[in-house]
Parts: structure tokens; sequence; C-alpha cells
């Protein structure tokens, strides 16, 4: 039997991921680890994330890292109210590197796939269980934050090494991000063959305190990421069954 454990943040591309994992990959055995880092969007994304795991049968670990807003200025983790990003400016490079500083949150990524690796070295070390990691990052336009890259996956996966008591361990324990070469709008389509229902993924960035339409949790529709979202629907030629608060 083949043993994973998979960062689920419940958006579209760690959907995706999963039911990757679980159709397409033979993964029979799957951890879920959500992190919680007191982010505005944390209501609508546990409430996807305890979806997914229903739908594909996976068991879900969480975590609370919440003192990691605590060092951060990022609008996700913030009560301010967050810019709105015009349509033309969304793959503009100079202004997608301003933009980064609004959502980066220092060491999250690192600090969520060290959570990942210390759950599959326990697992390996005292159960006998080896579990591959996985991450649902994607490409990303015009350019990638610095944790969603090949280059951080490989250079995660050199510390990985010596980051275990590798001498009582067969093989090395590794981080895996299959969709790091698909834009979203592929994503979308390779969700979409695989029977991913997208109106349980969230995506946006401001997060709407909990408020649900007919138990679908709701998108602001005007933040960068929401943008993102419709556009990868409307390229994908595939039905968004999102709400969006603004059209």
């Amino acid at each position: 039997m083949m043993h994973a454990i998979i960062c689920l943040s419940g958006g579209i591309e760690s959907a995706t991921l999963a039911y990757m994992l679980k159709k397409e990959m033979g993964y029979k055995d799957i951890v879920a680890l959500r992190v919680n880092y007191g982010h505005r969007a944390n209501i609508e994304e546990r409430f996807c994330v305890e979806r997914i795991c229903k739908n594909l049968g996976l068991k879900l670990i969480e975590i609370d890292v919440t003192w990691l807003k605590n060092f951060s200025k990022s609008y996700l983790t913030s009560d301010e109210e967050i810019p709105e990003v015009k349509e033309e400016e969304l793959y503009d490079r100079d202004k997608a590197i301003e933009r980064m500083k609004w959502w980066w949150i220092p060491g999250r990524n690192l600090l969520i796939a060290t959570i990942a690796l210390i759950i599959a070295e326990h697992d390996y070390l005292y159960n006998g269980i080896k579990r591959d990691i996985f991450i649902g990052i994607r490409r990303e336009l015009p350019l990638p934050m610095p944790d969603n890259t090949e280059e951080f996956i490989e250079r995660l996966n050199l510390v990985f090494e010596y980051a275990v008591l590798k001498y009582h361990l067969k093989e090395p324990i590794k981080i895996y991000a299959p969709l790091i070469k698909m834009t979203k709008d592929e994503v979308v389509r390779k969700g979409y063959e695989l029977g991913v229902d997208f109106k349980y993924t969230y995506s946006c960035y401001k997060g709407n305190r909990g408020k649900f339409i007919n138990g679908i949790p709701v998108h602001c529709g005007k933040c960068s990421n929401c943008k993102r979202r419709k556009e990868a629907f409307k390229k994908a030629g595939i039905n968004d069954p999102s709400i969006y608060l603004h059209i």
C-alpha cells in the first residue's frame, strides 16, 4: 500500500492534488495536513478541507500555528481592507512584485512542509509507514513567490535528508509538487476530469467571516485571487460554481 501526506488548504490546487493522489496515483492511505496560521479565511478553508476529506476518505490532522500571524504584516492575517487589483494589472510583473509583500507570511510554506515532515518521520520511524509528502503549488504568472518554485522543492528535499534520523530510515522522505508546471486553468481542467466539487474549494484572500449561501462558502470576487479563480474557470471552459459577492 502507498502512503501519503498532503498539505491541504481547501483551495483548487490542493483539492485537485488530493483527487489525483486518490484516483490516479495509487495512494490508498492519505493523511491531510491542515494548518491554521491565523488567516482571515480560516473558517471557509476549514469547511472545504473537511468536505474534501469526507469525500475522499482522508484522515485529517489539524495544527494550530496562529502565533505565526504575530510575525506577519500580510493582509491575509490582518483586518485591514484588501486593495482591489485591476484585471489589467494581474500580469504586470513590476506590480506583481509590489503585491507580493501584501500576501507574504515569513516562513509559512517552509513551516507547513516541516510539519508534514515531522508527521511523516514519526510514522516511518515508529510505525514503519513511509509517507510521501505532497504540496499543491502550481506555476504562478507573471512570476512565482520564492517558495512556490521547483527550486524551493529541490532544496527542501536536500534539507529533509539531513533533518531526519536517516540512519534508521531505509529510504529518504521526500516532498513532491506534481502541479508545479501547470497553470491555474490547467489545474481546473484536471480537477474537473477527476470530479472535484469546486464549489467546496476556497480561494478568496479576504474571507467573509464564515459567510455561506446555500451551504457554499462565499468569495469576495474583488481580490486578486478571486479574479484569478474566475479567469481560470473561464480559460478552462468550465462552469464556475463559486458564489461571489462581486461579479
